[in-house]
């Protein structure tokens, strides 16, 4: 049995925006504190129901951690691009450089 209480749905729905948001995962910038969320939607206008486009949004939480309700933009997320290195994998590389 599970200790987990279900407060709502992550990933909120706005049909001024798009339809058929869903099938969303969660991701972690690594040696960051951002976390993002990847769905798919339907255009809007888009009659072909599997006619989707892959999103991102940046999740926040509130103070005790908990994920707030994300609502599906048509802007997403700024260039962030992947491989940047945490200061763990600097010093890392650092020392492999020195041996």
């Amino acid at each position: 049995m599970s200790s987990r209480t279900s407060t709502g749905s992550i990933l909120q729905q706005d049909r001024s925006v798009a339809t058929g948001a869903g099938h969303h995962s969660v991701l972690h910038a690594g040696g960051s504190d951002k976390w993002y969320i990847v769905y798919h939607r339907r255009p809007l206008g888009e009659t072909d129901r599997n006619h989707r486009v892959v999103c991102i949004d940046e999740l926040k939480f509130d103070d005790k951690g908990m994920i707030l309700p994300v609502k599906i933009t048509a802007t997403g997320v700024a260039v962030d691009p992947l491989g940047r290195r945490s200061p763990a994998g600097d010093a890392r590389d650092e020392m492999a450089q020195r041996r």
